[in-house]
Order: structure tokens, then C-alpha cells, then sequence
């Protein structure tokens, strides 16, 4: 099941004016003696002229399980660098960049998630669509998808213990070359398989992402991708992280 939960944060709205009024005051006693409407009104002016830096004082850390295929397009933003002018230049990133870190489940050293995505109502419906609107066209196909993601998990799985069974029981293969043996053959598992990772950034890359992955001007994004966003958007006005901001953010975002 797609799941993206807060586990911890720090800082607020008034960490981000603190960050924004070291720019103008000298004396951090009469940063202190600001008061809740003087957080409000700068947060409103930082989120209307865009100002950046302050909202990296709020740090969020999630956690996320999600298809491998919707994993992958949020992984994106911690190792990619995409620059557009008169044309598109790619670069590789340095890890960490846009201050979000990432750790994920591992296939190298675990044995993946038995979990995947059946197919969506909307694109078995497609599928009938192109079968002459075929209601038994629907049916057979979320079907076949569900019996071909068993197939190959049930073959990795099988696979897996033949060699586990010739290291551990009978000294075939040594530890070294199962673990070379299972760390290649992850490979064969599906993206719509599940994963699980944590999501480590702060609030100037949150808004970042879910412009990107939930907004109204992202050039309409996967469903499935859209959902983490949204969830990761309501963890935080469950847990009223920088309620001002985030209200701010909405309103100038479009979310």
C-alpha cells in the first residue's frame, strides 16, 4: 500500500523568520521579542518574493513506501540536475544535492519486498477501451497482471533459496557469492513492486517537489506519484509543521 509518513522534524515558522531577520537585525534578543504576527507577516513576504534560504531552517524526515517505478521519479530530485535555457543539458548531480538525503531498502542485502501495485480500475478500463469496450477484457487483464508480478517474484524467491540452501547446507557457494548471486538478480523484480526509504529535507525542497509532483502546474504527474506527494502534504498539516508557511505555500502554489 502507498504510505508516506512524518516521522520527525525540526524547526517552524518562527525558526524560518528567525533565518529571514538575520538578514536586518543584529541582536538575536530582538529576534526573540518578535512576535506571532511579525512571523506571519515576514513568512508572507519570503513566500511572495520567493525567498529560499530561510525555509531550509525547517528540516521534515519521511518515510515512504511506494512502487519501485514511483520511487525512482522521486529519487530524481536528490540526484539529477536539469538545466533549460535555449536547450536541455543534463547533469549528474552531486548526491545530497537540493539538501535531501535518501536512504532506501535494500535488494543487495535483503530479500525484496513481496508487495506490488495491482493494476488501477482507470488503465484496466483503457485496455477495454481497445478491446471494443470488453468488460471480460478488463477483468482478464488486471488478472494477468496480478499472476505475471506473482510468477516472477515466486521465480526470484525460488532462485534465491536454491542458492541459499547450496551455501548454508551444503558449502557449494560461499557467503560471498550468494550475496554476489542475490544482488544481481533483483534485478528481475518488477518496478511495480513496493520499496520503502527515508526522505530527509528540508522545506525549501519539500515545496520544490510537491510543485513538482502535486501542483496544478507540474504538467499532470502519475497518479500513483501524486499520492505520496499529497500524503507527504497532509503529514504536515496533520502535524501542523509550520502551519503559516504551509498555508502561505498553498495559497501561492496552488496546491
Amino acid at each position: 500500500m502507498i504510505d508516506a509518513k512524518l516521522m520527525s522534524w525540526w524547526g517552524g515558522d518562527k525558526e524560518v523568520a528567525s533565518a529571514a531577520w538575520c538578514s536586518t537585525v543584529d541582536d538575536p534578543l530582538k529576534i526573540e521579542a518578535r512576535t506571532d504576527e511579525d512571523v506571519k507577516r515576514v513568512i508572507n513576504q519570503l513566500i511572495s518574493d520567493n525567498h529560499n534560504t530561510p525555509k531550509e531552517a525547517v528540516w521534515l524526515k519521511f518515510w515512504i513506501s511506494c512502487p519501485i517505478f514511483c520511487e525512482r521519479q522521486l529519487d530524481k530530485y536528490r540526484m539529477t540536475l536539469q538545466l533549460q535555457d535555449i536547450e536541455i543539458t543534463y547533469l549528474k548531480g552531486d548526491f545530497g544535492r537540493d539538501n535531501i538525503s535518501q536512504n532506501e531498502y535494500s535488494g543487495r542485502y535483503k530479500t525484496l519486498i513481496n508487495e506490488f501495485i495491482e493494476m488501477p480500475d482507470d488503465v484496466a478500463e483503457i485496455w477495454g477501451m481497445a478491446n471494443e469496450g470488453s468488460a471480460q477484457a478488463v477483468i482478464d487483464i488486471k488478472k494477468i497482471w496480478h499472476d505475471e508480478m506473482t510468477r516472477v517474484y515466486d521465480l526470484y524467491q525460488s532462485w534465491l533459496r536454491m542458492v541459499w540452501n547450496a551455501h548454508k547446507e551444503y558449502g557449494m557457494v560461499n557467503n560471498a557469492q550468494y550475496k554476489r548471486f542475490r544482488e544481481f538478480v533483483r534485478g528481475m523484480i518488477p518496478t511495480a513492486y513496493f520499496t520503502n526509504f527515508q526522505w530527509i529535507m528540508n522545506m525549501n525542497a519539500f515545496e520544490h517537489i510537491m510543485n513538482e509532483r502535486m501542483s496544478e502546474y507540474s504538467g499532470k504527474p502519475q497518479v500513483e506519484t501524486q499520492i505520496v506527494a499529497r500524503m507527504m502534504y497532509e503529514e504536515l498539516k496533520r502535524y501542523e509543521v509550520c502551519p503559516n508557511m504551509l498555508k502561505e505555500m498553498e495559497i501561492r502554489n496552488h496546491w
